[in-house]
């Protein structure tokens, strides 16, 4: 089977494009032609499974800001002209994947020029207002969720998203049916990873170590996860913090840094390919993050290399932590001080931190299998 996956780049910073990467890598192993199409142009020419989508009318760069923008917030059938010369290059496959907004408006005209192919698309996860900090904010996000959402999928074929929590969302709030198949972009991890030049390279020597992974904003609970970090040094004064993504809003950036706890390591970027010695060097992994927007792959990294994991126990989380086994989900949602206790009672207990360890690698290990074998079994449908 012939199949074109939409993504928005390449960018190894983005969870959604990683899934498109990986997912493309695992159809090709099922014996499938694939093609990886982008919206932002790849540096890498010589790639010949990777390609950019022709740039639409009057060669307008749409990834620039404020041009995304305005593709965004246009309503159909405006969008037509924009994208039409993006059409042609897909035409020729037999299924189109689109990976997140706004790439389904292009498996929505696609499928309505050519009912043939078949469309699907992916939800990483969704923009919700409740997760945003301005108004303008919440009114384009209402405006994205209520309007585009549903009309550049009423004509997918099937409609995939990655946990229990997006499907009851889609179907009460959107009227949109889906199916749960999550992406087990850890599979393709480096598992030989030992973390040895992590520790050497930021001094850690023995040090417990507590990871987080994920992008910097509001939303996610980083201020939390800090004052939480302060009252876990009370009782284990050796701890760390190591803090890896990036931050977009620069006043939020700001105010973070300016703590300056010598304890905490801030580091805004890592390969994913590096990623693994990360997670191998961390003792437990931790977000504080307050509302999920999908599901978080970095809970079920850390989990594939024997990390138990603290979270605050919102519904995407309790699908892939299980409470007192693989993790601890801390129940009173924003509580620094019971989320600090969580984490002090693993650092504080070797035994639990290794028990719950290989129980979240074996975990995850499930999850991926299974995750495989719905994959299959989809293509094997359509």
């Amino acid at each position: 089977m012939k199949i074109a996956i939409l993504a928005y780049s390449i960018d190894d910073n983005s969870g959604t494009s990683l899934a498109a990467i990986d997912n493309a890598s695992l159809f090709r192993k099922a014996g499938n032609d694939v093609t990886l199409f982008t919206l932002i142009p790849d540096d890498d020419k010589n790639d010949p499974v990777s390609k950019s989508l022709p740039r639409p009318l009057f060669n307008l760069p749409l990834f620039k800001y404020p041009l995304m923008y305005l593709f965004a917030i246009l309503p159909a059938p405006l969008h037509l002209p924009l994208i039409k010369r993006c059409l042609k290059p897909l035409a020729e496959y037999d299924m189109v994947i689109a990976y997140d907004y706004p790439l389904g408006w292009f498996g929505y005209y696609l499928k309505k020029k050519y009912p043939a192919i078949k469309y699907l698309c992916f939800f990483q996860g969704l923009q919700l207002p409740e997760m945003c900090e301005f108004w303008f904010e919440k009114l384009y996000v209402n405006l994205l969720v209520k309007y585009h959402y549903k009309t550049s999928v009423k004509n997918a074929d099937n409609v995939i998203v990655e946990s229990q929590f997006l499907k009851d969302y889609m179907k009460n709030s959107l009227s949109i049916e889906s199916r749960v198949i999550q992406n087990p972009t850890y599979l393709f991890m480096d598992k030989k990873a030992t973390g040895e030049g992590v520790r050497k390279k930021y001094q850690l020597n023995n040090d417990p170590v507590i990871l987080y992974v994920d992008r910097l904003e509001e939303h996610k609970g980083i201020e939390i996860l800090l004052d939480a970090f302060i009252e876990v040094r009370k009782k284990v004064c050796d701890a760390k913090l190591i803090i890896i993504g990036k931050c977009t809003m620069k006043y939020y950036l700001k105010r973070i840094l300016a703590r300056d706890d010598k304890s905490v390591i801030f580091i805004e970027y890592v390969p994913h390919k590096e990623i693994a010695d990360y997670y191998a060097a961390s003792s437990i992994f931790a977000t504080c993050a307050l509302c999920e927007e999908g599901l978080s792959h970095t809970i079920i990294e850390a989990q594939a290399f024997g990390k138990p994991v603290v979270a605050f126990d919102i519904p995407a989380h309790r699908e892939i932590v299980k409470n007192m086994e693989t993790g601890i989900l801390v129940n009173d949602v924003e509580n620094k001080n019971d989320f600090a206790s969580a984490l002090t009672e693993l650092l504080t207990n070797p035994t639990k931190i290794n028990t719950m360890g290989d129980n979240a690698a074996l975990w995850a290990e499930k999850l991926g299998e299974k995750a495989i074998n719905d994959f299959n079994s989809l293509l094997k449908e359509e």
